[in-house]
């Protein structure tokens, strides 16, 4: 890309943002609002605050300097056709399959859940926003018909406008999302949606759905940020009890919380990617060693990395976070069969 073509890329880029209204319809004045409400949108309360990006480079990198790596291990994906196929056969089980980032297709109780979806070749507006490095483990078009689908906040990566828009079924797809995110997919012809604040439950296909702080924040322009809520989301059957973290920085105050309030999970996803971008002073994710310590505050018996290998949003390389959580794990002496770092398209079953 020349340098035309960029500083053409980044003009378009402001334009856009400063086309992008709120997406938030909630009313954010609200007398005796919890604190994490302000007037201007939320914050992280009574939780650390995260810090701050610095400088123009951290933007710049976010933009431009994806790359996609020399070489994609041979063990971290599988062919679309066998990651098909493998779920196909394990239809009659409980079961997760990595899509990619934080996106996973669950399916417990018959009902199929799809976590953050992300399937576009870029985390960004248009031609704009780092590129995807790898597929996801099975396209949009060829995934089963889905029920439920759980947001835990707004960035590109974790909601995919075009995905969402493309699906068929709108009107018979339940959709659980932090507040103000439900007119996003109202504006979409969506309309069973539940749209919860922080410890708010709803009971959707006979799951319990509840939503948890998290350290993050919201946006996906430059004048609406926090405007929407972000969260964690516990999903609770009658056998068994999943944690799905979204996105976070790390806090002992958020899990043991979490654990007082329902504690003892069966599975945990948990992000264990994007802490490279803390050089440049920003820090809203966990690195694998705080990703683990999560998984123990909250008791879980198995943990499930996600948000890693897929995309490059970070400065760290593409696929160390693997490695760094297999290390802390043997380090700890933690069952290495607790450990699960799925590759993408792969399917197992929630015994």
């Amino acid at each position: 890309m020349n340098l035309f073509t960029r500083k053409l890329c980044i003009i378009l880029f402001v334009f856009f943002l400063i086309g992008c209204s709120s997406s938030s319809d909630y009313d954010l004045r609200a007398e005796d609002k919890p604190k994490h409400h302000t007037e201007n949108g939320f914050r992280n309360y009574p939780l650390i605050e995260p810090a701050e990006t610095k400088g123009f480079k951290f933007i710049w990198n976010r933009i431009f300097s994806s790359s996609k790596p020399d070489e994609i291990p041979a063990d971290h994906l599988i062919g679309e056709k066998r990651a098909i196929d493998r779920y196909k056969k394990l239809s009659n089980e409980d079961t997760i399959t990595w899509i990619g980032q934080s996106t996973a297709l669950l399916k417990i109780n018959g009902k199929v859940i799809l976590t953050d979806p992300f399937f576009s070749k870029r985390a960004g507006p248009g031609i704009l926003g780092p590129s995807r490095s790898v597929p996801p483990g099975i396209s949009a078009k060829y995934l089963p018909a889905v029920d439920i689908i759980v947001i835990s906040h707004n960035h590109y990566d974790h909601l995919d406008a075009d995905f969402v828009d493309s699906l068929s079924n709108k009107k018979g797809i339940e959709v659980v999302v932090p507040l103000g995110i439900g007119k996003f997919f109202r504006d979409k012809d969506y309309i069973r949606i539940y749209e919860l604040d922080w410890h708010q439950t709803a009971t959707v296909e006979g799951l319990k759905f509840t939503s948890h702080p998290m350290v993050h924040y919201s946006s996906r322009g430059l004048f609406d940020k926090n405007e929407t809520l972000w969260c964690s989301w516990s999903i609770l059957s009658s056998k068994k009890k999943l944690f799905f973290a979204g996105d976070t920085a790390y806090s002992p105050i958020v899990f043991q919380e979490i654990d007082a309030e329902i504690g003892g999970f069966n599975y945990a996803l948990l992000p264990i990617g994007t802490y490279g971008n803390r050089k440049y002073g920003f820090n809203n994710h966990m690195n694998p060693m705080e990703s683990f310590q999560a998984g123990l505050d909250i008791k879980t018996q198995a943990m499930i990395a996600i948000h890693w290998g897929t995309i490059d949003l970070s400065e760290e390389p593409l696929f160390e976070p693997a490695e760094l959580f297999k290390n802390v794990a043997i380090e700890k002496e933690f069952d290495p069969n607790r450990l699960w770092i799925l590759k993408i398209g792969e399917t197992r079953v929630l015994e």
